[in-house]
């Protein structure tokens, strides 16, 4: 019974630390958040729906970058992503 809740603690250990390796932080709902708030401001301040990446977390400045573009002109791509010591987008 040790044996099997040590091999299932490590199998949700390595998941959790490949995870932090593709996305950069070991915290899914803030990558989420931080979708849906690019959404929101871009949608809001441009009056256009718009289509926004998986962000990524840089751990050196604690803030979220992603790439963005308007769904009626998919070729357009920018980076959008949080300011440091700010809320927000």
């Amino acid at each position: 019974m040790r044996r099997k809740a040590i091999g299932i603690g490590l199998i949700l250990m390595v998941g959790w630390l490949v995870f932090i390796y593709f996305f950069g932080t070991p915290f899914p709902w803030k990558l989420l958040q931080a979708k849906q708030d690019s959404i929101a401001y871009l949608e809001e301040r441009y009056d256009e729906p718009f289509t926004v990446g998986m962000p990524r977390f840089w751990i050196m400045d604690g803030t979220f970058h992603a790439k963005a573009s308007p769904k009626a002109i998919p070729n357009l791509v920018f980076s959008v992503g949080t300011e440091q010591g700010k809320d927000g987008i």
